[in-house]
């Protein structure tokens, strides 16, 4: 079977599973999709909500613009949200892969040297995105202390947000370090696993943020700032389609199940992340969890349209080193 003829394959399993699982969770009452109509009812808090995902985006746009300037390279936060926005849309066909593989084929045209180097910063990018949603949960953890101390499944989700978030920076942070590199771990399994010296030069463009330190701190805040607004946006949500309910609380249960959607021993994706959160409201004594992400993916798929036009019109010279012009985007 053709790598193309597997992704298709599993893009079929992937809408297949969604479509059971929102069949499952409508059948067994835990959607009530009348709730959906508050989106429409109360539509200044959907314009809010709209407003804070794209805000969000922004601020997530605004850190791969610092990851790109500590590399010498140039990119403004215009285009950086235009490859935001195309990503969204392309996340509709090849989800939580689309948005990386837009950004590399963007960045990466005209640099055929640096190609290598530029997607180490969109993995970096990715990573320490991950950072941000990891870290989230932890920073509004202590504004629940009675729903953490009264759910060991949610204190269980805590610790491993902490941990994984620690191991993420600890990765970094050896490869930031000569030390770490040279130790003997890391310089073997460069041997095992040559790959034509890649690991190598994945491992020195990260080497290279050890003199801009500060940014890749600035970027961890960005990210949580960008989580925060997408947490934000869930209150605006809850309160649309459930008026009266505990909308911040719903807020950070759903961060959590931020975290459980974007790590491997989890399928993620649509269906899967409205029951997440559906049992995390449930065990908080909340209604209205899988109503409120179908909101949240009503919202991106209202910007979709705008990342298709974008990605249409094209986005010239999206990259350029630092201090040289930069060519605004332009038609294809």
């Amino acid at each position: 079977m053709t790598p193309e003829a597997r992704q298709r394959l599993w893009s079929f399993v992937r809408v297949t599973i969604a479509i059971l699982l929102l069949a499952f969770l409508a059948g067994s009452g835990v959607i009530e999709w009348p709730k959906l109509r508050g989106l429409l009812q109360s539509w200044p808090l959907t314009l809010a909500a709209l407003g804070l995902l794209f805000v969000g985006m922004v601020l997530a746009s605004w850190r791969f613009c610092l990851l790109t300037a500590a590399q010498g390279l140039h990119v403004t936060l215009a285009n950086s949200v235009r490859l935001t926005l195309i990503g969204n849309a392309a996340n509709l066909v090849l989800p939580t892969v689309g948005s990386d593989l837009i950004r590399l084929w963007f960045a990466a045209d005209g640099h055929a040297g640096r190609r290598t180097e530029i997607a180490t910063i969109v993995l970096l990018d990715r990573v320490l995105g991950l950072v941000g949603i990891l870290l989230l949960p932890i920073v509004l953890a202590p504004f629940f202390p009675g729903v953490v101390g009264g759910s060991p499944v949610i204190l269980w989700i805590l610790v491993l947000s902490a941990a994984l978030a620690v191991a993420l920076v600890t990765g970094i942070l050896v490869a930031l370090s000569r030390r770490g590199l040279a130790s003997a771990p890391v310089q073997l399994a460069l041997r095992l696993f040559p790959l034509r010296g890649y690991p190598r030069r994945i491992l020195d463009t990260i080497h290279a943020y050890r003199s801009n330190g500060g940014t890749l701190a600035r970027a961890v805040g960005w990210s949580v700032a960008a989580n925060l607004c997408a947490a934000a946006c869930i209150v605006c949500l809850q309160l649309a389609t459930h008026p009266g309910s505990a909308a911040a609380l719903g807020g950070f249960l759903t961060s959590l199940a931020f975290v459980l959607n974007n790590i491997p021993i989890t399928p993620g994706g649509i269906g899967f992340t409205e029951a997440a959160v559906a049992s995390l409201y449930g065990i908080a004594g909340l209604e209205g969890g899988a109503e409120t992400m179908l909101g949240m993916r009503v919202l991106f798929l209202l910007l979709a349209p705008v990342g298709v036009f974008l990605y249409f019109r094209g986005v010239r010279t999206l990259l350029t080193p630092s201090g040289a012009s930069v060519t605004p985007a332009g038609r294809a």
